[in-house]
């Protein structure tokens, strides 16, 4: 069983790079978040997405309209994981759109998994699960 200790480490560094692709989103930067998630597998719905291009061109439509969103993070949960120096976090998401008012258009939960990588902590695969989307 991991210790306490070791599992507030995991729920910062999660969060840490949870939080940092959420900014990419925020931010509409989809080279930020190639960067972010180049040693990840990325599942949104149906797509996966395995190479750091399939993941930029990806974002890159995804937050082609000009509209600015905002995203919410709640419910982290972390899980250790099977192997050593591995983990899982979940979390509940929501995004809001401003139109120019805000406006709700989007639910879901993040499952992400992170690993060691060398010297870094890396996402190793993030699984963004939508549960209600308005357009």
């Amino acid at each position: 069983m991991t210790s306490l200790e070791t599992m507030a480490l995991y729920r910062h560094i999660g969060e840490s790079l949870l939080f940092a692709y959420a900014q990419t989103s925020d931010t509409k930067n989809p080279q930020a978040a190639r960067d972010i998630l180049s040693d990840a597998v990325v599942v949104f719905g149906d797509t996966r997405l395995e190479s750091p291009e399939a993941i930029e061109a990806h974002f890159t439509k995804l937050w082609s309209p000009p509209e600015p969103h905002r995203h919410a993070i709640t419910n982290v949960q972390v899980f250790e994981g099977r192997a050593a120096d591995t983990f899982v976090l979940t979390a509940n998401y929501e995004r809001d759109e401003f139109r120019p008012d805000p406006v709700r258009t989007t639910l879901g939960v993040y499952t992400v998994t992170v690993a060691k990588v060398g010297d870094s902590w890396r996402i190793r695969e993030l699984n963004i699960n939508r549960i209600w989307h308005q357009p």
